[in-house]
This record gives structure tokens, C-alpha cells and sequence, in this order.
């Protein structure tokens, strides 16, 4: 992912009163054009000094947060893990000899906490997995190159499968390329665009989704489109569409945590001439068997959230005084 967030860069709190100037009604909104605000049902100073981070912060299924540190080089990644139990951190580097010819390209965590870097050599791609310690654990070059499609998408399954989807380049230029790959061996296990392109599009069509994937607590693949997410098991398949709408039609899904059957959606608002967007969540039930529900970050609270679960709601990682509180808003 390569939109530029902070988890210390302020994000304006939703204006309700934007939404409720909106008259129109959708169905699976609860009968409600604006969102509900989320209440702080608990909040934990947790010590640790601010720091600044790329992109969007990941979890696994415990609740550990994974932050790409920034104030350096994105190139020479550093990953930071907080902890769910003590939020003591632990850092994940590549090593020095690994260092010397590979850049950091993107990350992801599986459910059970394994960390994954994905790094390149010019073209050629490397696939590094880490322990819960912060050791390198394995590492194998990928059988794909930089020089056939621009990588956008990287999630890890518990298997060790790693999916990787991204715009082709030379004779696939334009085209949307998605495929499973075994992380041990860097061999590729399945072809996957053909088949998880939306049903409106042509195949020759630019986008297998278009807001995120992401890996779900029971080991599925999830992608975000615009108004609907594709699941897809660990071989591959599709075996479920769950539609959605939008509270707006110009929200933009950019980002998605599923837990317990669950997805949350983060939803941006276009950025504004000062490059200043809204975030708002759209908590989807991804068996249709309950209506969606439209939220907005607690009163006062204008950063965005770093995780999502069922049981818990979203967190908020709020600087205070050199340091950082972390917010939790139970569901509504």
C-alpha cells in the first residue's frame, strides 16, 4: 500500500453535521444517514516516547500492533511491534548482509503474528519471514520479478502462502495480476486473477479490487472493492461475494481488518486542496446476517484507528504529553 499515513499525523474527525446535510437514505445503515459516534469504554497510557510510522498499522489476531517506523530511509525498513500484553516493542530488521544489496519494498503480518518483508534486488523480489523475537526465520526469492507488474497488494496466510497482486507491466500492461506463492520456497502455487476479477469487468480489466487485501482471523483472504468483498480460502477460490453500500458514494475504501465474521472498513473522504481527508468505518457483517453499521471516531479523538476486533472495537493510539494512550471503542 503506498497511501502515505502516519499513525502521529492528525486525521480531522468526521463532521457529522457534513453527513447529515445528506438526505439520502441507504438501505443496511440502520436507518440512518450520519454516523454513529464511537464511545471510549477504555484507555490505557501505555509509555511508550511518539513516534512516526508509514502507512496503515497491521495486527494479528492477539491484538499485537505492527508499525513501519519512519523518520529514516522507507528503504531500509524497520518494523516496531507493540505488544497486546505489554506493549513492550520489539523491532524487526533485515540483516546486515541482506542489508547490503536488498531494499524494503512492504510487510505483512499473518494471523498468528508471523511478520513478513517483502524486499527487492532491482527486479528481483525476496519474500523474509521473522520469528515473534525479531529474528529472521527464513527467506527465499520470489519467482516473480519487479520488471513484469508493479506491486500493491502483499498479505500472508497462516500456511505460509503469500498473495501478491499488483498492474502488469510489458506485454500484461494494464492488466491485473494476482497470484498465491509459497513463502519457503518462493515457488508460485496459484494464478488467481483470472478468477477473482469483478463480475462487471472485463478480464483485460485494471483492478482485482480496489481499496485492500487483507488475511482474516479464520485464515481467508479478504479483498475490498467499492461496494463489495470478495473471500477467498486458502486454495484459492472464491467462496463468498458479501455486498455492502456506501454511506456516501464518494467515501473511498482504502482499508479493512476482519475479525469474528466481521469487517471493518475504513473509509476516507477525498483529500481536500490542503490533502486533508475524513475518516469514517462501515462495520459489514460478512455473512449478511446482520445490517451494516456506520461509525465515527470518538469525540475528540482526529487520528485514525490502528485496529479492529469483534469483541473489542477499534483502537486509537493517541499522542498525549510525549507519549502515547491507547483508546479502545467497544461497538454500538
Amino acid at each position: 500500500m503506498r497511501l502515505l499515513l502516519s499513525s502521529v499525523a492528525a486525521v480531522v474527525l468526521v463532521n457529522a453535521g457534513q453527513f447529515r446535510d445528506d438526505a439520502k437514505h441507504l438501505a443496511g445503515i440502520r436507518e440512518a444517514t450520519t454516523p454513529v459516534e464511537l464511545q471510549v469504554s477504555s484507555t490505557k497510557t501505555l509509555g511508550v516516547p511518539l513516534f512516526p510510522a508509514y502507512g496503515f498499522t497491521l495486527a494479528d489476531k492477539d491484538g499485537d500492533l505492527f508499525f513501519h517506523l519512519g523518520g529514516g530511509s522507507f528503504a531500509n525498513g524497520t518494523i516496531m511491534k507493540l505488544s497486546h500484553s505489554s506493549y513492550e516493542p520489539t523491532l524487526y530488521n533485515l540483516p546486515p548482509e541482506i542489508q547490503k544489496s536488498y531494499n524494503f519494498y512492504q510487510f505483512a503480518v499473518s494471523p498468528d503474528g508471523t511478520l513478513w518483508m517483502l524486499v527487492n534486488a532491482g527486479p528481483e523480489l525476496m519474500a523474509a519471514s521473522f520469528d515473534s523475537d525479531g529474528e529472521l526465520r527464513g527467506k527465499a526469492t520470489l519467482k516473480v520479478s519487479l520488471d513484469e507488474f508493479n506491486i500493491k497488494d502483499f498479505a500472508a496466510l497462516p500456511n505460509g502462502t503469500l498473495f501478491i497482486a499488483g498492474l502488469g507491466l510489458g506485454k500484461d500492461k494494464g492488466h491485473s495480476i494476482a497470484a498465491f506463492f509459497n513463502g519457503d520456497t518462493g515457488e508460485e502455487i496459484k494464478r488467481l486473477d483470472t478468477a477473482l476479477a469483478p463480475e462487471n469487468t472485463p478480464k483485460s480489466g485494471p483492478a482485482i479490487h480496489q481499496g485492500d487485501a487483507c488475511v482474516g482471523d479464520d485464515g481467508n483472504l479478504y479483498l475490498l472493492h467499492d461496494t463489495h468483498i470478495l473471500v477467498i480460502n486458502p486454495a484459492g477460490t472464491v467462496v463468498r461475494r458479501t455486498t455492502f453500500d456506501k454511506p456516501l458514494s464518494t467515501l473511498l475504501p482504502v482499508h479493512m481488518i476482519v475479525s469474528s465474521g466481521f469487517a471493518a472498513i475504513w473509509l476516507n473522504t477525498p483529500p481536500n486542496d490542503s490533502h486533508h481527508f475524513e475518516t469514517s468505518y462501515l462495520v459489514v457483517d460478512v455473512n449478511n446476517r446482520n445490517p451494516a453499521t456506520w461509525y465515527s471516531a470518538p469525540s475528540g479523538v482526529r487520528i485514525a484507528a490502528v485496529d479492529f476486533s469483534r469483541n473489542d472495537g477499534f483502537q486509537f493510539l493517541v499522542g498525549e504529553k510525549g507519549q502515547y494512550r491507547l483508546m479502545t471503542a467497544e461497538l454500538r
